[in-house]
């Protein structure tokens, strides 16, 4: 059975995170080896290793990529949440990655922005921060998503069910097979 790579792509604040991290306890509930990867996560321990422009950001998406393959390959689900901002990266995950499935967390820049106690959204609005993806920078909407959750005005318990279902689906279809 080719273990899935479930990647979450959207933007920051969009709740990727949220809805993966509640995804990885359902799977480790029904018996499965479990990791997340969170792009934010990785970027920081490679600190100083990658900036923000577009061929560094796909640097990094290739990164968590192989990171994912490997766990794949050792039997374990990856769970890859990374706001991937470009299809080529994405396109790419398709073409590289056996039972590669991505989710795109849909989420207005204006949603995300009343999300951020930071205040990121704001500084990157006014010119303060370069390179912010939805607001400086490019978010490319997937077009090749196997599946879309639009967290605007969800609850996260409702966006993860529809996750988790989606999932727990395609498991055993591939279990099946």
């Amino acid at each position: 059975m080719t273990r899935p790579i479930i990647w979450f792509t959207g933007l920051s604040l969009s709740g990727k995170t949220t809805l993966a991290e509640q995804l990885a306890a359902a799977l480790r509930t029904d018996g499965h080896a479990v990791e997340v990867l969170d792009g934010k996560i990785v970027r920081d321990e490679l600190a100083g290793f990658f900036g923000y422009s577009r061929e560094e950001r796909i640097k990094v998406s290739r990164v968590l990529a192989t990171m994912a393959k490997l766990l794949a390959r050792n039997r374990v689900v990856p769970i890859v949440t990374s706001i991937t901002p470009y299809q080529e990266s994405r396109d790419f995950n398709r073409r590289e990655l056996p039972g590669y499935l991505e989710v795109f967390v849909d989420c207005s820049v204006e949603t995300c922005a009343t999300r951020d106690a930071k205040g990121l959204y704001q500084r990157a609005m006014r010119g303060d921060v370069k390179h912010f993806v939805g607001v400086t920078d490019p978010y490319e909407i997937p077009r090749h998503a196997d599946l879309r959750i639009s967290t605007d005005g969800a609850t996260a318990d409702g966006c993860a069910s529809d996750v988790i279902a989606f999932v727990r689906n395609r498991l055993a279809q591939a279990t099946a097979s």
